[in-house]
C-alpha cells in the first residue's frame, strides 16, 4: 500500500473519531442540562400539589364530583393528543431546516414503498417511546375511575366504564413494562417464525396448541388495543346520555376537573419523560463509545504501529461501525411546554436523517439483514 493511501485512511479514521466524540460530548452535555433544575420546574410541582388539593376540596363540595371525574377522564383521553399541538414557549430539536414541499419531494427519492418497513419501525419506536411517560398518570386517573364507579354506581353503564378503564390501564402499563420500542421486543417479533418452527418441529408440540396459544394472546392484545384506543368516545357518550346532572351548566365542574386532570397527567408525563430521555441519551453515548469510537481508535492504533492487516479488517467491519453511528442519529430530543410550565420531553425522528435517501437505504439494508438472520 502506498504511503499516501495509508495516510488518507488514517485521516479518514481521525475525522470519524472526531465526529463521534463531538456527538458523545453533545449528548452528555444535553443529559447534564436535563438533569439541572429550573425555576419553572419547581413552580410546576407546586401547581400540581395545588391541583390535588383542589380535587380533594371539590370531592366534598360537589354533589356529583365522582360523575364529573369519570366524564372528565374520557374527555381527557380524547383531547390529550391535541395538547401537544399547543405552541411551546421554548423548544429544543423542533427547528425546521427545510420547507414542507422539500420534505414531500424527498419522499419520492427514498422510495417509500420499498422502505416502508424501515420507516414504519422508526415511527413505531417513536410512538411507543413517547407513550411510555403517560403510563403512570393515565393509570392513576383510571384507577380512580374504577373506585368511583364502584362507589357511586352508574347503573347499566358501570361495567362499560370499568371495562374501558381497565383496558386503558393495561394498555399503558403494557407499554411501560414491555417497552415495545426496545431492541429485545422488536427482535422477538422478527424471530416469531423461528419460535413457532421450534415449538412445532423441535419440541414436537401439536400444531393446534401452538396456534391456540398464539391466537389467544393475539386476541387479548387486539381487544385491549381496540378498547383503549377506539372505544373511549363511545363510553363518554354513554356516560353523557345516562347522567342528566352533567347537562347544561353541569358541564362547568366537568371542565374544571378536566383541566386539573390534564395538568396532573402533564406533570407526571414531564417527570417520567425527563428520566426516560436521560436514560436514552446514556444509552446513545454508550453505543457511540463502544461500537463506534473504541473500534475506530483500535484500528487507528494498529495503523500507527504499522499493522497493515488492520486495513482489511477495517474495510470488513466499517459497515457495522457506520450502521451503529447512523442508527444513533435517527432520533433527536424535543421538548414542549404549556405557557412556560409543565415541560414534556420527546424523542422524535429527525426528518433530515430519515428522509435522506442514502441513510434510509443503509437502514433498510440493516433491517433486512436482521430479518434474514433467524432463517
Amino acid at each position: 500500500m502506498e504511503p499516501a493511501e495509508l495516510s488518507g485512511i488514517k485521516e479518514h479514521i481521525d475525522r470519524l473519531i472526531h465526529q463521534t466524540e463531538e456527538e458523545i460530548q453533545y449528548e452528555r452535555a444535553a443529559r447534564t442540562a436535563l438533569q439541572k433544575s429550573d425555576e419553572n420546574r419547581n413552580i410546576s410541582r407546586l401547581m400540581a400539589m395545588d391541583l390535588l388539593l383542589l380535587n380533594v376540596l371539590l370531592f366534598f363540595v360537589l354533589e356529583n364530583y365522582m360523575i364529573d371525574w369519570i366524564t372528565a377522564s374520557f374527555l381527557l383521553y380524547a383531547v390529550n393528543p391535541f395538547i401537544m399541538l399547543i405552541p411551546s414557549t421554548r423548544s429544543i430539536g423542533l427547528q425546521r431546516r427545510k420547507g414542507i414541499r422539500e420534505y414531500l419531494a424527498t419522499l419520492r427519492q427514498i422510495e417509500l414503498y420499498r422502505n416502508k418497513w424501515t420507516l414504519g419501525r422508526i415511527l413505531w419506536n417513536a410512538f411507543f417511546i413517547n407513550s411510555q411517560p403517560l403510563a403512570i398518570g393515565f393509570s392513576l386517573i383510571y384507577c380512580v375511575n374504577i373506585v368511583f364507579t364502584l362507589a357511586n354506581g352508574l347503573g347499566p353503564i358501570a361495567d362499560l366504564v370499568i371495562f374501558q378503564s381497565v383496558a386503558i390501564i393495561i394498555f399503558y402499563l403494557g407499554i411501560w413494562y414491555l417497552k415495545p420500542y426496545s431492541a429485545d421486543f422488536l427482535d422477538s417479533l422478527l424471530d416469531i417464525r423461528t419460535d413457532i418452527y421450534l415449538r412445532i418441529h423441535v419440541r414436537m408440540q401439536p400444531l393446534w396448541k401452538v396456534i391456540l396459544s398464539i391466537g389467544t394472546l393475539a386476541t387479548l392484545v387486539i381487544v385491549v388495543i381496540i378498547a383503549a384506543m377506539l372505544l373511549p368516545g363511545f363510553t363518554l357518550n354513554a356516560v353523557l346520555d345516562a347522567k342528566a346532572a352533567i347537562k347544561g351548566l353541569g358541564i362547568v365542574p366537568v371542565l374544571v376537573v378536566l383541566i386539573s386532570q390534564i395538568l396532573l397527567v402533564r406533570f407526571s408525563q414531564g417527570a417520567h419523560s425527563r428520566r426516560m430521555i436521560i436514560a436514552l441519551k446514556d444509552r446513545k453515548s454508550e453505543v457511540l463509545n463502544n461500537f463506534v469510537d473504541v473500534p475506530l481508535r483500535v484500528y487507528r492504533s494498529k495503523l500507527e504501529k504499522g499493522q497493515l492487516d488492520a486495513v482489511d479488517s477495517f474495510a470488513r467491519e466499517f459497515s457495522d461501525i457506520r450502521d451503529a453511528y447512523i442508527s444513533s442519529k435517527v432520533y433527536k430530543t424535543a421538548s414542549q411546554d404549556l405557557f412556560g410550565f409543565f415541560p414534556v420531553y420527546l424523542m422524535v425522528p429527525d426528518p433530515d436523517v430519515i428522509l435522506n435517501p442514502a441513510i434510509v437505504r443503509i437502514l433498510h439494508e440493516h433491517v433486512d439483514l436482521k430479518r434474514q438472520a433467524p432463517a
